[in-house]
């Protein structure tokens, strides 16, 4: 999940007034978009742009909301999730470090290996 870079470079250049469109419920304007498939996804990137000091958040749209079995659950996703105590890049990262760490290798070439650009 990237929506942690693109919530935080929102955030270091509008502040206060930073707005994100987190995604699609439904087929999305152009149709190929990739929809959320889980409520679960949905409130993983609500609270992971929250955490980057996002607030404003738009979904789209209300008609792939409303089509889905449970629509107050999509709304109650949006409207009611905290934000995440920690980045999901953070975490991973300290998973990997921990990990590298408990086989023997060396923190420092298990985070090189994570920040080279694939």
């Amino acid at each position: 999940m990237q929506c942690w870079r693109t919530a935080s470079a929102a955030q270091v250049q509008w502040g206060d007034r930073a707005s994100l469109s987190i995604g699609t419920v439904g087929g999305g304007a152009l149709g190929d978009e990739r929809p959320y498939h889980a409520v679960a996804e949905l409130r993983e990137y609500v609270a992971t742009a929250l955490a980057c000091g996002v607030e404003d958040l738009a979904l789209f749209d209300l008609s792939g909301v409303l089509a889905r079995k449970n629509p107050q659950e999509w709304i109650n996703a949006l409207a009611d999730t905290r934000a995440a105590p920690s980045l999901p890049q953070t975490r991973r990262r300290s998973r990997l470090l921990k990990a590298g760490i408990k086989t023997g290798g060396s923190a420092i070439g298990w985070y090189g290996r994570l920040r080279r650009p694939r």
